[in-house]
C-alpha cells in the first residue's frame, strides 16, 4: 500500500502532472491542509479537482489558514476527516483540521479542549492494537 501525504499547498498546484506520473501507484492520497491562503470554497475546489483526478481516493483535513467554507466543502464531499474516524483496508483514519490558538488568529483555531474532543471523537470505538492507526492533523498535538 502506498500513501501520499500533501500539507501547505498554498494555492500552488504546478506541481501536479508530474508527482501523479511519478507516484502513479498511489492507493490513498491524505490532504493536511492550508489549501488556500486565507481563502474560501471556490479557491479549494480549485485545489482539489486536480489531486482528486490525480489520486484514486482522498482524505483531507482543512488548515488554519483555510476558512470554513473550504471544512464544509470537504465534508460535502466526503473527504474530511474532521472530527471522524474511519476503517480503510486494514488502517484506522482520523483527523483534525486546523491548529491550536496561535498569534497570528488565523480563521480555524481549536483550544486545547476542543483539540481534545475532536481527535476523540475520531477514535476507534474498540482499539484493535493491530489496526495501524493514522491520525492526520494540520499541526501536531501537543504531547
Amino acid at each position: 500500500m502506498r500513501i501520499l501525504f500533501l500539507t501547505d499547498l498554498h494555492s500552488v498546484l504546478h506541481f501536479v502532472p508530474q508527482l501523479r506520473d511519478r507516484e502513479r501507484d498511489i492507493d490513498l492520497c491524505l490532504l493536511g491542509g492550508d489549501f488556500t491562503n486565507f481563502r474560501g470554497e471556490a479557491e479549494a475546489r480549485r485545489m482539489l479537482a486536480p489531486l482528486r483526478d490525480a489520486f484514486p481516493r482522498v482524505r483531507a483535513v482543512a488548515g488554519n489558514t483555510d476558512r470554513a467554507p473550504v471544512s464544509a466543502l470537504l465534508e460535502r464531499e466526503g473527504l474530511s476527516l474532521h472530527g471522524r474516524g474511519e476503517a480503510w483496508q486494514g488502517l484506522w483514519l482520523s483527523g483534525m483540521s486546523g491548529s491550536n490558538i496561535t498569534p497570528v488568529h488565523a480563521p480555524t483555531e481549536h483550544t486545547e479542549r476542543e483539540i481534545t474532543a475532536l481527535l476523540e471523537a475520531g477514535a476507534p470505538a474498540h482499539r484493535d492494537p493491530a489496526t495501524p492507526w493514522i491520525l492526520m492533523t494540520h499541526v501536531p498535538p501537543r504531547d
